[in-house]
């Protein structure tokens, strides 16, 4: 297992092959390869949580295809996302979990999660802010219940065969910061 606390980075640059917990419990925890949160849970992996006030983010167009995410919050400073895809296009295949009302940041590029997301009918929203776009692909639908907004640039619904992109209410407007 692997826990990040502080409000410092923590960044994982290579391919780590470890398959406990990887959690984000303060600060960033920076993903800049594909497999640099360990064996993925289709490899037997826990997967990662991002606490609140936490970032998990993506840098350097990587692809993760085989890790579930469960997250919550708004990020680091309450506007970074408890997600977020910083620099470069990435993408994320893998579930993402909401356990609260969680926000998705994109800086630059484009962020893409072609898992599903899903609060367990919860009711909890998603906000995406940052100048940069997310995209929801893939073929599942998202699954949360509660309303989507979207504060700066762009959300792209991308999903295939009928799926269901943005299953609640969409509100457009002004985020934090203005964002």
């Amino acid at each position: 297992s692997l826990t990040k606390n502080g409000g410092s980075v923590l960044y994982l640059d290579g391919t780590n092959t470890y398959t406990g917990l990887t959690t984000a419990a303060g600060g960033y925890v920076v993903a800049r390869n594909s497999s640099a949160l360990g064996a993925g849970t289709g490899g037997g992996g826990a997967g990662t949580v991002v606490l609140d006030g936490a970032t998990l983010q993506l840098e350097n167009n990587i692809s993760v295809t085989d890790e579930d995410v469960t997250i919550t919050g708004n990020g680091v400073g309450g506007t970074r996302g408890a997600f977020a895809s910083y620099s470069g296009n990435n993408s994320w295949g893998g579930d993402i979990t909401m356990a609260g009302d969680s926000m998705l940041y994109a800086n630059t590029g484009t962020g893409t999660i072609t898992g599903v997301v899903g609060d367990g009918g919860s009711g909890f929203e998603v906000t995406k802010t940052g100048n940069g776009s997310i995209t929801f692909g893939g073929s599942t639908s998202n699954t949360y219940t509660g309303d989507t907004n979207v504060h700066a640039v762009v959300l792209n619904l991308g999903k295939t065969g009928g799926a269901v992109d943005v299953p609640g209410d969409v509100n457009l407007g002004n985020g934090p910061s203005g964002q």
